[in-house]
């Protein structure tokens, strides 16, 4: 088994590992401890196997919920693909990345300018006699 911390002082564990049931599992062999420096380090190596989904899954229902998916539809529509549900939360969790996307598109600056012509118009219900009919 490999165990991989992460710490921003990697320096306070050599110590600590060495004396612990970490350190003593280490010696037998029975795991491999690993605490990475993390300036010469990328800890999304070691997040990345970790993940509960796989990013083309992530990537699966951003597409459903561009499409204009329900978050109970984007379970739905995966479910023969997957052969497992998607519970709602785990779909707007994962539709929270589209946020920043979405506001910094709409915070962007428009390249050329656009001719705006706006109409606006009134509809007023009236009331209308009852048809006339013609004596015959």
């Amino acid at each position: 088994m490999r165990i991989d911390i992460i710490t921003l002082f990697p320096e306070y564990f050599s110590g600590i590992l060495d004396t612990s049931l970490l350190g003593k599992a280490r010696a037998r062999g029975e795991i491999e401890l690993a605490v990475p420096r993390t300036r010469r380090f990328a800890p999304i190596t070691v997040l990345r196997a970790y993940a509960r989904r796989a990013e083309q899954l992530d990537r699966m229902i951003l597409a459903c919920s561009v499409l204009g998916l329900s978050t109970r539809k984007v379970g739905e529509a995966l479910l023969p693909i997957l052969g497992r549900a998607i519970s709602p939360a785990t779909v707007s969790t994962v539709a929270k990345q589209l946020d920043m996307v979405v506001a910094a598109f709409h915070a962007r600056a428009l390249k050329e300018p656009y001719r705006v012509l706006m109409l606006d118009g009134v509809v007023l219900a009236r009331k209308t006699a009852p048809r006339v009919k013609p004596v015959g």
